[in-house]
């Protein structure tokens, strides 16, 4: 196995995810890549595919996210332009499914009307942040706004991207991490993500954990779960992230990554079509 993407190597909340949900999506995501010879150069064109969940989330947070930088310029934001841009995206995606979706790509298309409806969720949360939640963060001075970081925790880099930080007059922080999802079973208090994200902003802004909230914002229901951390806490998480980065560093084979065949899974995953263990193949098989 090429040890080059040891190099390259930087924990993140996302990508302990994916090793937890199929290791071999891991392996060919963030390894596989720089094998040299045919795996690697099948690899390549299939990392541009995107889950449909994820492409939505991801299209909500650049219309936020371009709003936002408008904001920081001294320009008005414009709920209409945000919503101009979730529709020239969504129109994209029911025009080329095939090449954006890996739902799509494995043989598993969506209907028009699904992604209608889907399109039509999209501009209702667009309309959610800028006419009923905007107002509680305009006054704020915003720090950073979906910026990818890092740090080091010891010999280990560990890369975050807040969607917004902002700092109040009692030069408070609070991070905010837009959900795109319906808040169901929502644990603030034990969030991996805002945890580790209150341990960045200590760094990089050198403030006291005290002195840094977090909230999980959802933009289906404008609703917002706050939270902070103990300094209890924030070891733990060190001590996690440094546990897991040490695990993920000592593979050294791509058997030591094994796959996790479940249909649900394998749909939506990026390498299905070059995985001899997919579920898709069985499935279509049938």
């Amino acid at each position: 196995m090429n040890t080059y993407w040891k190099k390259t190597f930087g924990w993140s909340k996302s990508r302990q995810g994916l090793l937890e949900d199929c290791p071999r999506a891991y392996y060919y995501n963030y390894i596989g890549r720089y094998e040299f010879g045919k795996e690697g150069a099948n690899i390549v064109p299939l990392l541009k595919l995107q889950k449909f969940h994820f492409l939505k989330g991801n299209l909500i947070h650049q219309a936020i996210r371009n709003q936002i930088t408008q904001h920081c310029l001294g320009r008005p934001v414009s709920l209409e332009a945000a919503k101009n841009f979730i529709s020239i995206e969504f129109n994209k995606v029911l025009n080329n499914q095939q090449t954006s979706l890996s739902e799509a790509y494995n043989g598993f298309p969506f209907e028009p009307d699904f992604l209608s409806k889907e399109k039509e969720d999209s501009l209702n949360q667009i309309n959610t942040f800028f006419t009923v939640l905007w107002h509680s963060y305009k006054d704020l001075e915003f720090l950073t706004h979906e910026r990818l970081e890092s740090f080091m925790l010891g010999n280990f880099k560990v890369w975050v991207q807040p969607d917004l930080v902002t700092k109040n007059a009692r030069n408070e922080l609070t991070i905010s991490d837009w959900k795109t999802g319906s808040p169901v079973s929502v644990d603030s208090d034990g969030d991996l993500q805002l945890s580790v994200y209150i341990l960045w902003a200590s760094l990089h802004f050198s403030c006291e954990i005290k002195n840094i909230g977090a909230e999980l914002v959802y933009l289906k229901t404008s609703q917002s779960f706050p939270t902070r951390r103990a300094l209890t806490q924030i070891e733990e998480v060190k001590k996690y992230i440094h546990d897991e980065s040490g695990k993920m560093l000592a593979a050294a084979d791509k058997s030591e990554f094994n796959p996790t065949p479940k249909l649900n899974l394998c749909k939506g995953c990026n390498f299905s079509t070059i995985c001899e263990a997919s579920a898709v193949k069985k499935s279509l098989v049938r």
